[in-house]
């Protein structure tokens, strides 16, 4: 399946107004187990956690609510899977997503150019 996960916080200096900003991922297991996982690393502020990351980068290192929702359910097909998590992120763009950039390149969608002679 593919996910998206979006933060519920206030916009730093913009009172009222949601942050919104999304993080776009694919797995293999079920959405309630991935949650799970992506619960606990930003419970535990792991280092590695695009949560946490986003939660120390963007809002002062406050915990901030996020929500999860189930975008796609792709079975026996990792590489579906993988492409369209990669066009959610190639079309959000680098400075609009919660993505690292490392993710942001690893799972590029190949393009095919015809040349005339």
């Amino acid at each position: 399946m593919t996910y998206k996960i979006k933060c519920l916080g206030e916009k730093v200096g913009e009172p009222g107004e949601q942050c919104g900003q999304p993080y776009h991922g694919e797995t293999d297991r079920n959405g309630y187990t991935r949650g799970c996982e992506r619960k606990a690393d930003l419970n535990n502020e792991r280092d590695n956690s695009a949560l946490w990351k986003h939660c120390v980068e963007k809002h002062g290192s406050v915990k901030q609510n996020f929500e999860m929702v189930i975008v796609d359910i792709v079975r026996n097909d990792a590489t579906k899977r993988q492409i369209l998590e990669a066009v959610r992120i190639q079309r959000a763009g680098p400075e609009q997503i919660l993505n690292s950039r490392g993710e942001w390149n690893s799972n590029r969608v190949p393009r095919l150019t015809v040349e005339t002679e």
